[in-house]
């Protein structure tokens, strides 16, 4: 069956196939363009059918290949599609004999076939070699969804990556009903580097940032939008305040091959958490009550921000309060005169735009107290792994980011 590249997909699923409908899918390529192809082919499959129900999602590793064949070849008990999503597939990159078996078991159930009705779609977040002979297997039985987008600086290439930005640029103002100048999104490309997810993300900002207006204009560009392109640590600690542990752990590879010390990694996150920890205490706060999720931008400007404001004097004056507490015994000595107050607990921390704290306030409501508190301890044991023991660093981050994101939602208080 012939590869169907993304920008295709959608045409090819109303066209229909010239025989029955494969059960088999492999979607490759870049991330964010993976996961747009995956929503839209299980929205297909469904075809109305609850996706609670008929739609299980598993983390795409080697050893969870037996628990996916035996999801896809158990009957269901009704005429609705099962789906097996097999996500972020790590095929390749597995060792040894047993890695071996687990692949040739997956490639033997593959060319076996499945029931009907039963769909299973692997995501990997990365070119497959066509010479594989996983790829072959599958483009033989399935279809194959090409996300890959190249990324040279060859005028080609260039135009390739701005089709894939124009066409997420559309989309999210299309959805909010707003429009920009196109002269803008030659800014918007400078700022952010062809990075689809954090293209997406930094629209998404603007909606927010411009309110009721129906135009993003360049003033709402330059308050908002930084340091995207160059800062990929501000990234993958966003990735990870947003849950999004597929991003993140991309950019955490990512992070690592250009030379970037572990310790400034868990560093930069043990930060983010901090923050996020300090806007959950504000929303349980009495002067909390002013914030509720989704509340919109100029809302949050005239209603919440001076109760943040109030917020961080109160916690300030605290601090202040408890600093000229004099010693309790002769001999500590006298309290050092012209001390700084810390401003860790202040969740503006005297910032000029309010919009920061708005965004810090908003992804704090994707975790509860006791998750953020749980992932400041795994990144306190991750610290002391990456300095006292011979563990790979990658997998200590990857570890613990996937943990963190995870989190244990039935163990978190608001």
């Amino acid at each position: 069956m012939p590869e169907v590249v993304h920008s295709q997909l959608s045409a090819a699923l109303k066209k229909g196939f010239p025989s029955k409908r494969p059960s088999l899918y492999l979607i490759h390529g870049q991330a964010a363009l993976v996961a747009q192809a995956r929503e839209l082919l299980v929205a297909h499959l469904l075809a109305g059918a609850s996706r609670d129900l008929c739609c299980e999602g598993m983390e795409g590793l080697l050893e969870n290949v037996p628990e996916a064949l035996e999801r896809m070849n158990t009957y269901a008990m009704t005429a609705d599609p099962t789906i097996v999503l097999f996500k972020d597939a790590k095929l390749f990159e597995s060792e040894g004999d047993d890695a071996e078996a687990r692949l040739d078991h997956l490639m033997r159930a593959i060319e076996k076939g499945f029931p009907g009705d039963h769909f299973l779609v692997i995501t990997v977040n990365a070119k497959v070699p066509k010479n594989r002979k996983f790829y072959k297997a599958v483009n033989s039985h399935g279809l194959i969804v090409d996300c890959n987008v190249p990324t040279g600086d060859r005028k080609a290439d260039k135009a390739v990556q701005e089709t894939v930005l124009k066409g997420i640029l559309n989309e999210v103002l299309g959805q909010a009903g707003k429009r920009m100048a196109p002269r803008l999104f030659a800014r918007l490309q400078e700022l952010t580097g062809f990075d689809p997810v954090v293209f997406r993300d930094n629209l998404r900002k603007l909606v927010d940032y411009s309110g009721r207006r129906e135009e993003i204009v360049e003033d709402d560009i330059a308050a908002v939008l930084r340091r995207t392109k160059v800062d990929p640590l501000y990234a993958l600690t966003n990735a990870v305040a947003e849950r999004d542990v597929a991003n993140a752990l991309v950019l955490t590879d990512g992070l690592l091959g250009g030379e970037w010390h572990p310790l400034q990694i868990v560093t930069a996150l043990a930060n983010q958490v901090r923050k996020l920890l300090v806007a959950k205490d504000f929303t349980v706060s009495a002067e909390g009550r002013t914030w509720h999720a989704g509340i919109p931008y100029p809302q949050f400007q005239s209603g919440v921000m001076p109760a943040v404001q109030a917020y961080d004097g109160r916690i300030a004056q605290r601090i202040k309060d408890w600093s000229d507490t004099p010693p309790s015994t002769e001999g500590e000595g006298k309290k050092k005169a012209g001390a700084k107050p810390n401003t860790d607990l202040a969740l503006a921390t005297g910032s000029a735009s309010a919009y920061p704290v708005f965004q810090t306030l908003a992804k704090s409501a994707k975790y509860g107290r006791g998750e953020l508190i749980q992932a400041l301890e795994r990144l306190s044991v991750a610290d002391m792994l990456l300095k006292s023991s011979d563990q790979n660093p990658g997998l200590v981050l990857r570890t613990t980011i996937m943990a963190i994101c995870a989190g244990q939602q039935e163990q978190s208080t608001p």
